[in-house]
């Protein structure tokens, strides 16, 4: 009986034929997801249309993916929407939408997010201009030591009395506290379904 000898180069032919259905396989899966409401596919899918791996670059796909997944509370999507609508470079630039999606985040507690928030009241970008809201959002960024965050504050300081940035303290910390006490908060569970009488 004659022995098969493998040729190494056509192994890697096919191998590399393969890894394009392969993947195809994986973004159809993902979609599959996605569709369905999966927040985590929903993220990933936009990134791959956003970076065009495995599939082509589709900004309008990855807007649609982020958007799902924004919408469903994922903080990293919302983060993305923001800059895009502040930036204007995938989509129309629009700061009260960018503002949207960035407080969204932020009242989640994204640092990042809350130190946006700080910086678009300070100019009014999409919100009303508002130091004492400015100061509120940057100090809770500040606090979870954004470095951005406290240069905010320290321009802001400036040009606020010491009365504004007292009263914006005890704002903060009373925010903070209603925060705490929301992620503590234990919801009764739905009781068991009972039979109605007969």
């Amino acid at each position: 009986m004659r022995s098969m000898k493998t040729n190494p180069s056509l192994m890697v032919v096919l191998a590399l034929l393969a890894a394009p259905l392969a993947h195809g396989d994986a973004v159809s899966d993902l979609t599959a997801k996605a569709e369905e409401g999966e927040v985590a596919a929903q993220l990933e899918l936009a990134g791959l249309y956003a970076k065009g791996q495995g599939v082509r670059t589709d900004m309008a796909e990855a807007l649609k993916w982020y958007t799902k997944a924004a919408g469903q509370g994922n903080v990293e999507a919302q983060m993305k929407l923001g800059g895009m609508y502040i930036a204007g470079k995938v989509v129309r630039k629009d700061s009260a939408e960018a503002a949207k999606w960035f407080m969204m985040a932020a009242d989640s507690g994204n640092a990042a997010a809350q130190c946006q928030m700080g910086r678009m009241h300070m100019v009014g970008a999409g919100v009303a201009k508002d130091d004492v809201e400015a100061y509120k959002w940057a100090s809770l960024a500040a606090a979870q030591n954004d470095p951005a965050a406290k240069q905010v504050l320290v321009f802001l300081a400036r040009r606020m009395t010491r009365e504004q940035i007292t009263f914006v303290q005890t704002q903060s910390r009373e925010y903070q506290k209603t925060k705490a006490a929301e992620k503590t908060l234990q919801l009764p569970a739905e009781p068991a379904p009972t039979a109605a009488p007969e």
